[in-house]
């Protein structure tokens, strides 16, 4: 056979060794979360992002895009994202199982385009798929997929691997039609998720290994900065608005000061290397410590400070997959590590999305670097650790995926593996309440308030039984209390008014009312308007 027959015999098996691998991982991928499609939405923003958002209700529609487009709603701005929940309810209403659907194929979709880039840039192909089988079936990734308000880290993720394939054609023959190509799906991904924004730096890293680009001369690294200077202005872009629409969601110095979140986001660094490595005692929600740890904050300072040192060293020549993966994951982590806190999560599953491939190439190359160097005989227990190392995934991840069929599950589950969980013991009491277990749903509320006195959802909760309870007076106090730390909720408000109103205190009621109907008009929540004017116009 001619040479030629031989390359292009070779070319056609690899391309057939890609294709089987291509439709094997689709379709483990596929049956290992199809467990989401029995999963209800949980009372766990599902209803600010589906159930109960009169935009996204209503389907697709001109006015609910130009909502999409200018909201800064629920503290966020990504207008693709909310498309896509309308979406869904053109498509399906609001059967559940529909909206799982949609989550279901974007994650087995950027399962494919990971080894689809990987494999492109690398020209490996089990190495790549080694990867990409890694991102598809981790337990830690099973927030994101089944949890129907996460939808745009599923999103986000297509447009991210999408983007980091055209800069791989882009570099192997640059052109302005290509680099546009990387530009908008960049915007496209920051319009879904703005966790994005390290999406320059990730291409620098690539720039580094795999597609060897950087050169040991200040100049020519210079230049490869200057390329993705558009794309910087994107990443800049997108801050300013995400700051701006997260302003009242971050929280202050005077609840988490700056030496605690420092400290919480080195020790969040080491807990998501051990969650990779060993994903034990997952939750929907980790509470954020309640005394300070500079101790363990210490020790892992050192542990990222030496692991840093070993993987420039190790790899600063012969190894370069260690640095582009080790540093993968460190800065693609900087936008949620918690030094601007959102929330009261020390740590969070979801953010694992993106960030964990660094550690997936760093594993899959560094096997295959010790492969390499073991006999023959030796080499079969790579092989049985990576299959062993697969099926636990699969296992996990299905068992992970059933905690999310409804709320009990779920933030029972927390309660389980978790300590001092206040948001799953508040969350446990709306389902008992939903159900009609009173008694019960306030034993939980009081519980998440025993445990932080200064959670103000459980504080309205437990007000809105009282108040049916006739417990006036009290229902009252935790209205108050939930208002004093979220001054500018208008549910509390409006229910707080209310509650003076049955309690004979209409004067009370008065400026409330006032308040709220000013919340209301920024909001342009035009029924609840018409509510509150029909309310202050019947106490004048």
């Amino acid at each position: 056979m001619s040479g030629a027959g031989a390359s292009a015999e070779n070319t056609g098996k690899q391309r057939r060794h890609a294709i089987g691998v291509t439709l094997l991982l689709a379709i483990t991928t596929a049956m290992v979360y199809s467990g989401v499609f029995s999963g209800e939405f949980v009372n766990y923003d599902d209803d600010v992002y589906v159930s109960a958002n009169i935009h996204v209700r209503q389907g697709l529609s001109l006015e609910g895009v130009k909502w999409a487009f200018t909201a800064l709603y629920a503290s966020n701005w990504h207008p693709l994202t909310w498309l896509s929940h309308m979406l869904d309810v053109q498509l399906f209403g609001l059967n559940p199982a529909g909206h799982h659907f949609t989550s279901w194929l974007f994650h087995v979709f950027a399962a494919l385009l990971l080894f689809g880039f990987l494999r492109y840039a690398t020209g490996k192909t089990r190495l790549s798929a080694f990867v990409a089988a890694l991102f598809a079936l981790h337990p830690m990734h099973v927030e994101s997929v089944a949890w129907v308000a996460e939808r745009k880290d599923v999103l986000s993720a297509v447009f991210w691997f999408a983007a980091l394939w055209a800069y791989a054609f882009y570099t192997r023959r640059p052109g302005i039609g290509r680099y546009v190509m990387v530009a908008v799906l960049f915007a496209l991904g920051l319009m879904a998720k703005p966790m994005l924004v390290t999406l320059p730096l990730v291409l620098l890293l690539l720039d580094f290994w795999p597609l060897e680009r950087l050169e040991m001369d200040w100049r020519y690294f210079a230049r490869l900065v200057a390329e993705k200077l558009p794309l910087f202005v994107l990443s800049i872009a997108s801050v300013t608005i995400t700051v701006i629409s997260q302003r009242e969601a971050i929280a202050g110095f005077n609840r988490f000061d700056i030496i605690t979140r420092v400290s919480n986001a080195v020790v969040s660094y080491c807990v998501y290397i051990r969650q990779a490595v060993w994903p034990e005692g997952l939750a929907v929600f980790y509470p954020y410590p309640q005394h300070p740890f500079p101790v363990k904050a210490v020790a892992c300072a050192l542990l990222l400070v030496a692991i840093t040192a070993a993987v420039v060293r190790i790899g600063g020549k012969r190894k370069k997959y260690l640095v582009m993966g080790w540093f993968w994951f460190l800065l693609t982590l900087v936008p949620v590590i918690g030094i601007v806190q959102i929330g009261n999560q020390a740590h969070a599953d979801r953010y694992t999305y993106i960030p964990f491939i660094g550690l997936f190439i760093m594993a899959s190359w560094g096997l295959k670097t010790i492969f390499d160097r073991l006999e023959n005989n030796n080499k079969l227990i790579i092989k049985i650790v990576v299959v062993a190392v697969i099926l636990a995934m699969i296992g996990i991840t299905r068992q992970q995926v059933g905690y999310w069929k409804n709320d009990f599950t779920l933030f029972s589950h927390a309660i389980a593996v978790t300590k001092n969980n206040y948001v799953a013991y508040n969350n446990l009491g709306t389902f008992f309440n939903r159900t009609g277990q009173t008694n019960d749903a306030k034993a939980y509320y009081q519980k998440a308030i025993d445990i932080n006195p200064a959670y103000g959802d459980a504080h309205y909760n437990l007000a809105l039984i009282l108040r049916h309870l006739g417990r006036m007076d009290e229902a009252i106090a935790h209205y108050r209390k939930a208002l004093e730390i979220n001054p500018n909720r208008l549910e509390t408000i409006n229910n707080l008014a209310v509650a003076y109103i049955l309690n004979n205190q209409a004067t009370d009621a008065i400026p409330l009312l006032q308040k709220a109907l000013s919340l209301a008009k920024a909001a342009g929540d035009e029924a609840k308007i018409r509510e509150l004017t029909e309310n202050l116009e019947a106490l004048k």
